[in-house]
């Protein structure tokens, strides 16, 4: 996992890449430690993340939920598709958006609804 934080003035963007997953979490949970400790980071780009699992998505929801509890806001600028899919999946939103699960069969009926 790579993790890069790049500061300006006011800002600090973290920008994390290659795999979040069960495999990299402990390593990803210490590094975003670290980064929060130093400098909260009020922007995060996902877009390299190439491969995620739920353990991964576990660990971005508490690190949002932490810099919540400290009076921080966290946006989401950019995430790769295997981030929003892991996310869809188990009903969680990193950006903002509304959670959705587009599974097959979770449509609720409404393709049958539509075809009469």
């Amino acid at each position: 996992m790579d993790v890069r934080v790049h500061y300006n003035e006011s800002n600090a963007e973290l920008r994390l890449g290659g795999p979040l997953t069960i495999r990299t979490a402990e390593q990803a949970r210490e590094a975003l430690v670290q980064v929060v400790a130093e400098r909260a980071p009020n922007a995060i780009d996902l877009a390299e993340i190439d491969d995620c699992d739920t353990a991964g998505v576990q660990i971005l929801v508490a690190m949002e939920k932490s810099l919540t509890k400290a009076g921080k806001a966290l946006r989401v600028i950019a995430m790769s598709g295997i981030v929003r899919e892991t996310a869809a999946v188990i009903g969680v939103s990193l950006d903002g958006s509304p959670a959705t699960n587009n599974q097959a069969g979770t449509n609720g009926g409404s393709e049958e609804a539509a075809r009469g």
